[in-house]
């Protein structure tokens, strides 16, 4: 092993062996594998079994090169058309010493396997042949160890746990496009800086690039929760369209009066009160349905509510509604920003309980959704 004070890259061949078979299980959990997809890396072309993450948007090959002597790990984003994937980054594991740019390091006091990348690049041009390591010039989002004076990165600890699984396939994905996005603003500008790639403006534009690419995926991530909400909102509404006009019915009241109280013109032109309250029901979404729940509460709708329950049931529309209002009429991109996965599933699990008072089969087909 080549040691550092508390870590040794592995070199024996055997043990780089089992850490990729473990490395390669790890990229495969939860995929779908698509067979002999064709997809072309540094000029060459390939072809293997691919397996695609719908979890976590990205797809993993592996192969030796021709003479053996490598492990090639391939990755690339967009799911194969017709078998022609698209491919932007690549680990490359040496069987058996440390002279590749993917590596196995062991940290001594705790036993754990980081799967590794020295950040090695070459680029030739008409002016120049240029050699460096990235991780010297350029600061990586992750953390980087100290080997022989080189910046070496650390992807992800290989993980004992099928749990963690799915974190470690994001951790080796945001490297791969971390990486590659260094590396094509290096090629992008060999030749008007030969002896300054990597120039401190070079270094914050790549930097802000980085972030920019963080932000996108944080919104992406916050765009499908918001369409999972709404979703939600559109499964409660027949539900809690019928909770309404049973309440009226049984009530035997004006329903017309109570319907129009403290609701806006606009609100009350889209029901149609001129028909019928299947008319009405028909008409009726969701936000408007908190509306009444919450103006009649008194009068019509709390004794629908078993008494322990009212002041919660009360409590839930009324968070229920200023969710619906901020997603459907006031939504902004700092809604969408801090829309996480800690704000959907209390939101979800406000409107678990809520159908819970009205609509148990409702509530349950919620939480799987919760679950899932």
């Amino acid at each position: 092993m080549i040691s550092t004070d508390n870590y040794d890259i592995v070199i024996k061949r055997d043990e780089i062996s089992n850490l990729q078979i473990k490395f390669n299980d790890i990229l495969k959990y939860e995929t779908e594998t698509i067979k002999n997809c064709n997809f072309g890396f540094q000029g060459g072309n390939h072809n293997a079994d691919l397996f695609w993450s719908s979890r976590n948007n990205f797809w993993y090959a592996s192969t030796d090169n021709k003479d053996n002597t490598r492990y090639l790990n391939y990755f690339g984003l967009e799911k194969p058309i017709r078998n022609v994937a698209e491919q932007i980054g690549q680990i490359s594991i040496s069987h058996e010493d440390s002279k590749t740019e993917g590596l196995f390091i062991k940290e001594r006091n705790t036993e754990n396997v980081y799967v590794a990348h020295r950040g090695g690049f070459t680029i030739n041009s008409s002016k120049t042949s240029i050699k460096g390591n990235i991780f010297d010039g350029f600061k990586y989002s992750g953390e980087c160890i100290m080997i022989a004076g080189k910046n070496i990165a650390l992807i992800g600890v290989l993980p004992n746990d099928e749990r963690n699984n799915l974190d470690f396939q994001c951790k080796v994905k945001d490297f791969i496009v971390e990486l590659e996005i260094i590396k094509k603003y290096v090629r992008e500008n060999t030749n008007t800086r030969d002896n300054d790639i990597l120039h401190n403006d070079k270094k914050h534009k790549i930097n802000q690039e980085i972030k920019q690419e963080a932000v996108s995926k944080k919104i992406e991530k916050s765009e499908k929760l918001l369409v999972n909400i709404n979703e939600a909102f559109i499964k409660i509404l027949p539900s809690v369209v019928n909770f309404i006009s049973n309440a009226f019915i049984k009530e035997n009241k004006n329903w017309k009066k109570f319907v129009s109280y403290n609701l806006s013109d606009t609100a009350i032109n889209n029901l149609h009160l001129e028909g019928t309250i299947d008319d009405f029901a028909r008409n009726l979404d969701i936000l408007t349905s908190f509306h009444i729940i919450i103006n009649n509460w008194n009068d019509i709708f709390m004794e629908e509510i078993a008494r322990t329950s009212r002041k919660y049931f009360l409590d839930y529309t009324h968070h229920l509604k200023t969710i619906r209002n901020n997603i459907q009429a006031h939504i902004t991109m700092n809604v969408i920003e801090r829309y996480n996965k800690e704000r959907f599933e209390l939101d979800l699990g406000t409107m678990i309980l809520f159908m819970e008072q009205i609509d148990k089969n409702t509530a349950n087909e919620l939480r799987d959704m919760k679950n899932k």
